[in-house]
Formats: C-alpha cells, sequence, structure tokens
C-alpha cells in the first residue's frame, strides 16, 4: 500500500516454436543466398519480389535493380508468349519441372537456362506469387552443339569415304552405317541397324562371322575377318572387315568402329 516492493511476478512465454521459425527463415535464407541457381521470386502481377546472389551472377542486375521491375527484364520479347502460357499454367496449379529456354541478361546477352517454377502460398493456401528456379545451362548447351557438329562433320567425311563404315555400341548392337555401305548393300539404314546388316552376310559365312564379333567384341580387341556380303544386285562380294574398340573421354568402352572394303578381285587373283 505505501510503495514498497514486497516481490516480483515474472511471466514467462514459450517461444520454442517462435525460436525454430527463426531458425529456419535464417537456414533458408543462408541456402538462397549461397545456391548458384539463379532463385527469384515474383507477385501474381509478375514484378520481381525476391532476388538472390544467383540471380545477380547470371543476369547481371543487383537486388536492387531488379526487385519491383517486370520479370519481362528477363525475357526475350519473342518469348514473352512462352512466359504468359507458363503462367496460365501455374495458375491452374500445375509446375514447372526442368524447361528449358533463354532468358536475357543485363547486358543483352541471351543465356540458356533450366526453369523450376512452383507457386508460393500463404497460410490460407491461396497462391501469392510464384517462385523461379533458373540452371544456367550455357556450357551444355554449348557442348551439346559442339557434339552435334562433330557428329555432323564425322558423317559428311564418312559417307564421301571411299570403304563401308560401320559403328556399334556397347551391346554389340550397330547404331550406324555410312552411305557408302547402304549403297553398297541397296537396303535402308533401318534394316541394317542392330543385327539387321548380317542377314547380307554369306550363310556359309554368317556364323564365323558373329562368332569373331562377339568374341572379340566381349575381349576389347581390334579383329580382321573376311567375309562374303551381298550386294545390291544379289552378288555375294569378299569383304574385309576391320573393326577397333572405341573409348569415351574418362576411358570407358563406347562399342566398336570398324571398316570394310571389297577385296573380291584380289581374293580371285
Amino acid at each position: 500500500i505505501d510503495g514498497t516492493v514486497d516481490g516480483l511476478v515474472a511471466i514467462i512465454h514459450d517461444i520454442t516454436e517462435k525460436k525454430r521459425a527463426e531458425e529456419a527463415r535464417f537456414r533458408h535464407a543462408a541456402i538462397v543466398e549461397s545456391s548458384k541457381d539463379a532463385i527469384i521470386s515474383k507477385n501474381l502481377q509478375a514484378i520481381i519480389t525476391g532476388w538472390n546472389a544467383g540471380a545477380q551472377r547470371i543476369f547481371g542486375y543487383t537486388e536492387a535493380e531488379a526487385v519491383g521491375q517486370p520479370i519481362t527484364i528477363l525475357i526475350p520479347p519473342e518469348l514473352w508468349d512462352e512466359e504468359n502460357k507458363i503462367v496460365e499454367r501455374l495458375r491452374a496449379g500445375g509446375r514447372i519441372d526442368h524447361y528449358e529456354t533463354k532468358r536475357l541478361t543485363k547486358a543483352g546477352k541471351l543465356v540458356d537456362v533450366s526453369l523450376i517454377i512452383g507457386p508460393i502460398k500463404d497460410s490460407t493456401g491461396s497462391v501469392t506469387g510464384f517462385c523461379k528456379i533458373a540452371h544456367d545451362i550455357t556450357e551444355r548447351k554449348q557442348a551439346e552443339a559442339a557434339l552435334k557438329e562433330s557428329e555432323q562433320r564425322f558423317r559428311l567425311v564418312a559417307d564421301t569415304a571411299p570403304v563401308l563404315i560401320w559403328m556399334a555400341g556397347t551391346d554389340k548392337l550397330c547404331t550406324y552405317f555410312n552411305q557408302p555401305w547402304l549403297n553398297f548393300t541397296g537396303r535402308s539404314i533401318e534394316e541394317e541397324l542392330g543385327e539387321g546388316w548380317s542377314e547380307g552376310v554369306h550363310p556359309d559365312d554368317v556364323h564365323r562371322c558373329l562368332e569373331t564379333y562377339t568374341r572379340d567384341f566381349d575381349s576389347r580387341e581390334k579383329f580382321k575377318m573376311e567375309y562374303r556380303l551381298r550386294r545390291y544386285d544379289g552378288e555375294y562380294r569378299w569383304v574385309l572387315d576391320i573393326g577397333v574398340p572405341r573409348f569415351d573421354p574418362d576411358r570407358s568402352f563406347a562399342g566398336y568402329i570398324g571398316i570394310a572394303v571389297d577385296v573380291t578381285e584380289s581374293k580371285i587373283a
């Protein structure tokens, strides 16, 4: 009554869940910021609301420059219709997984990206925006283009070579024949693929031919054999077939490549 303090009353609140939620947010923020991929969030009006360091690395915009801007700053004009279709799919409850497309950097450079896009929902389950993860696949695309160009050069050379060329995978099945081979047999590539080519081998030679092929293929050895192969006009011609194993850059076995030449005249001689 006279204002003298007789004691203290303490009120204790359990904030364990709050602390756990804060820790989870901190972990999430750390993951987002440390990711090499671009992690971008946008609202329903397609305005950028979130931008991580990975997005700045890939697209060149700082967070201050990007947040508040329309997502179309990253989309080439010719692909705006593609973005509209993506948004329609997302608003219908769908999700985008590993969609490959192109995006635009601050410097105006096109970047190949693989997109994963999902909805952002509030506590009531309502969609408030979308989160986009963009993985830069430019180097992979360049490697694929270089490989394709290399294959095209190989096929150009192979199709003009004066020998019959074939290739087989690790399962012993043939995957390629050059145009001179097809011209020689008079058969289509579809007919020759797999084990189809053996249909043109002379009945008296086919067993020995396949036995040699299988034995040396399994031992990864170079082989050389002669057999009669049916020409487009029905005549069987002696061919010398030489096969050698192929290996990938990591030295893993990739199959065989071989060349065959018509040696009928020398056999007759």
